[in-house]
């Protein structure tokens, strides 16, 4: 087995919408997300939940802003 080792990376974890687990419905609700790698920049220093990523000042609306601010390692 041949393993690859990487000296730079990115990880961005997200669902592709929010659903209340108490009526197992799709929300509207802004999505929130996760990113940690090669120089990402910490924002929030919270574990990774709903209720974290809403009392978060950091809101990105526009799924492209949140890919661009991805790929420059959470700086806008």
């Amino acid at each position: 087995m041949i393993r690859k080792k990487f000296h730079e990376w990115r990880l961005l974890v997200m669902p592709d919408h929010p659903t209340n687990i108490g009526t197992r419905k799709h929300g509207y609700a802004p999505s929130p997300f996760c990113m940690a790698g090669t120089r990402v920049a910490s924002v929030v220093k919270l574990p990774y939940s709903e209720k974290n990523a809403a009392a978060s000042d950091l809101k990105i609306e526009r799924g492209h802003e949140l890919m661009e601010y991805f790929l420059r390692g959470g700086n806008l």
